[in-house]
């Protein structure tokens, strides 16, 4: 093998090596998050402090969004770059190919992340359902932020959904 190209192949392992490493961590650094979630709302409802549960959450979702959203980064960078000619894994032509075929991520409700999507939706949206948002008054603050926030994550749910699909 070249001198060169025995150098660029070695660059490039070194290079993937990195970026896995990185997206490793994040994906690390998100489950440690979601530990420390449950394990900080159980204590605070435990001792009586439920406002701070509402504060916390907020917090600790937009530091797990921040970090997957670093994730979306590297895979975006990997896909542009990296496997924009015939050099990559593949990954990028098969993942193309699965869309084409509408086969790449159809909905299931099983699926841990729908499941959850759908039971936490149908619990922060049962207000509207009951036909109990025509009095606002009654519900905290902290409620009708959730309320609006669990609007907002379904619809990108949905909207991620259909652009994952067929980008």
């Amino acid at each position: 093998m070249e001198p060169d190209k025995a150098t660029k192949l070695e660059d490039r392992r070194a290079e993937y090596t990195a970026l896995r490493a990185e997206i490793l961590q994040a994906d690390n650094i998100c489950l440690l998050m979601m530990g420390y979630l449950v394990t900080a709302v159980g204590f605070l409802y435990s001792v009586s402090l439920e406002w701070l549960v509402s504060f916390l959450s907020f917090i600790s979702l937009c530091y797990f969004t921040e970090k997957r959203f670093s994730i979306r980064k590297i895979a975006s960078f990997i896909a542009s770059e990296v496997c924009k000619d015939d050099s990559g894994f593949g990954w990028e032509k098969y993942v193309q190919q699965l869309r084409q075929q509408r086969t790449l991520r159809p909905f299931a409700i099983l699926r841990p992340y729908n499941a959850e999507m759908i039971t936490c939706s149908v619990i922060a949206l049962s207000p509207a359902v009951r036909g109990e948002l025509v009095n606002l008054a009654q519900f905290s603050p902290s409620a009708v932020f959730w309320f609006v926030f669990a609007l907002l994550t379904l619809t990108l749910s949905v909207v991620n959904f259909i652009k994952y699909n067929r980008a």
